[in-house]
């Protein structure tokens, strides 16, 4: 047994570690889908499902403001944060539609903007 650590054969670091960071590679920073570039048959993902019903949890959660304030002030309340949602919702739905790849840096961008949706369903309703 080597008397200093660094003095140990590389064993894990062999061709199998570097196929497996290339193919984790391949798999997560694939560059975005070349504008104009459209997938024949394209059927809409579960996690863009997903991504819906969390923009609608935040909608619900602001009308159920509004349906309990009912006033000048909470419509405009309502309008503010459903017009920034739909902003954001846009924004994302779009970007997937003309830029989106079946890898794992889209889909890990997909859920944190699903866990941070998750998170503005819960305080929509104080949004005002």
């Amino acid at each position: 047994m080597p008397a200093n650590p660094s003095d140990r054969p590389a064993a894990a670091s062999g061709p199998a570690t570097g196929r497996a960071f290339r193919l984790f590679k391949d798999w997560f920073w694939r560059p975005p889908r070349p504008h104009g570039e459209t997938i024949v048959d394209r059927r809409v993902s579960p996690l863009e499902l997903l991504y819906d019903l969390a923009y609608a949890a935040v909608i619900a959660q602001a009308a159920n403001h509004l349906a309990a304030r009912l006033s000048a002030g909470g419509l405009i309340e309502f309008t503010v944060v459903f017009s920034l949602t739909w902003i954001a919702w846009a924004n994302g739905s779009l970007y997937l539609e003309l830029h989106g790849q079946p890898d794992g840096r889209t889909r890990t961008f997909f859920f944190l903007q699903i866990g941070i949706l998750a998170i503005l369903a819960v305080y929509a309703a104080d949004a005002g």
